[in-house]
């Protein structure tokens, strides 16, 4: 997901990253990964994630200078 940058700062991320995880949950998941932009590594360890990695194979590409994340939940 992204959040355009105008409307960074105001919540939108926070609010859909909280419907992810309630989702998630509901489904049985324990544990959400993923391939975060650098840029965006900040905003998902505010949130409660951390640098986790989990299957550099998938670091190609567009995600090549991705992060890997997970949370746990």
């Amino acid at each position: 997901m992204a959040i355009k940058a105008a409307e960074q700062g105001r919540g939108h991320g926070r609010v859909l990253e909280q419907m992810v995880a309630e989702r998630a949950r509901g489904f049985g998941v324990d544990t959400l990964l993923v391939n975060a932009a650098p840029e965006a590594v900040g905003f998902y360890e505010r949130t409660g994630w951390e640098r986790f990695d989990w299957d550099p194979a998938e670091l190609v590409n567009i995600a090549g200078a991705c992060i890997q994340m997970r949370k746990l939940l």
